[in-house]
């Protein structure tokens, strides 16, 4: 009876494992993450005690103090951060490499590029992310030459790097890139599209994929042709609301929005057919009741010197 009472109590629980354990497991590592999480919400380096914990930390501490310096966004503190790109520990090295791209300071931009040559590939995601938050012309040729990458993961990512980067290099290389055998490079890559000034050719390069077989790709290259009022891809965006893919047909739905002509309407709502009869006639009081309004308030904004030319156009018991 016991063990049948046990089995049907509800289990405790389970509370997810935190990469800080070995810290938490110790005062003085409790006392370390509290020091950098104060510095952090207070968004400063307390006076270079935060660097500290780079120099002289263990591998956790250091992860830890490069997150912070991460959140704290401020580009001054990257030569602190940049020797740690090339460090040992792979989790620390990409650590600085996320915290370096948070940080926006471009005179990271080389030392990430040099740590491309034997990366792994979840090295590389951070590196293509990082790049592509930093931008720039060596940013954007890293990012190009990551789209020939054998890795279909790091393709997609270098993708959605140049996402950031809207530049008419990037835009010609994802016009390619778009043509990956792998669908999530490709609707990445057409996504990135939608971000880029439209080039000549994008609104028909894009709409070749409307009848892609990956659902995925579809639903993007209708979003991006829409974004980009491609009028020419209506007749496809109108097959694609009858797609058995949810997704596929709300793009299109959203597309065809965008891309339709806009009808200008009458300035004046007294002209407009949408404006009821009711406040069509309500109109012309308003608009004296406004006129009254502008008209009080002349004398407060101008001053008492308009004198007798105030007086004339405002009739009231002092002109008298």
């Amino acid at each position: 009876m016991a063990a049948l009472l046990a089995a049907a109590a509800p289990a405790a629980p389970v509370q997810a494992a935190s990469r800080y354990d070995a810290l938490l497991a110790s005062t003085a590592g409790q006392d370390t993450l509290r020091n950098i999480a104060l510095f952090e919400d207070q968004r400063v380096t307390g006076e270079g005690k935060l660097f500290e914990y780079l120099a002289e930390g263990s591998p956790l501490v250091q992860r830890r103090a490069l997150e912070a310096i991460g959140r704290i966004q401020d580009p001054a503190d990257a030569p602190k951060v940049i020797p740690f790109v090339s460090a040992r520990d792979r989790a620390v090295a990409r650590e600085a490499i996320f915290a370096l791209g948070q940080l926006g300071n471009r005179e990271a931009v080389a030392p990430i590029i040099k740590a491309r040559g034997g990366a792994a590939p979840e090295d590389m995601l951070v590196i293509a992310e990082a790049l592509g938050k930093l931008g720039g012309e060596e940013a954007v040729a890293a990012l190009v030459d990551m789209l020939r990458d054998f890795t279909s993961i790091v393709r997609g990512q270098a993708a959605l790097g140049l996402a950031r980067c809207k530049d008419p290099v990037a835009a010609n290389a994802l016009l390619l890139a778009i043509h990956d055998p792998d669908p999530g490079v490709a609707w990445r890559a057409i996504y990135a599209l939608e971000k880029q000034d439209a080039l000549p050719r994008t609104c028909q390069a894009v709409f070749d994929f409307l009848e892609h077989a990956d659902p995925l790709v579809r639903a993007f290259a209708a979003r991006t042709l829409g974004k980009h009022q491609c009028s020419s891809a209506v007749a496809g965006l109108r097959k694609c609301l009858h797609d058995d893919d949810t997704r596929v047909v709300v793009n299109a739905a959203r597309a065809l929005a965008r891309s339709r002509p806009r009808t200008r309407w009458p300035t004046s709502a007294a002209c407009s057919p949408r404006t009821s009869r009711t406040t069509r006639a309500r109109r012309p009081r308003w608009q004296s009741r406004q006129s009254a309004k502008r008209t009080r308030a002349t004398p407060s904004s101008r001053g008492r010197s308009t004198g007798a030319r105030w007086c004339a156009s405002t009739p009231s018991a002092r002109c008298r």
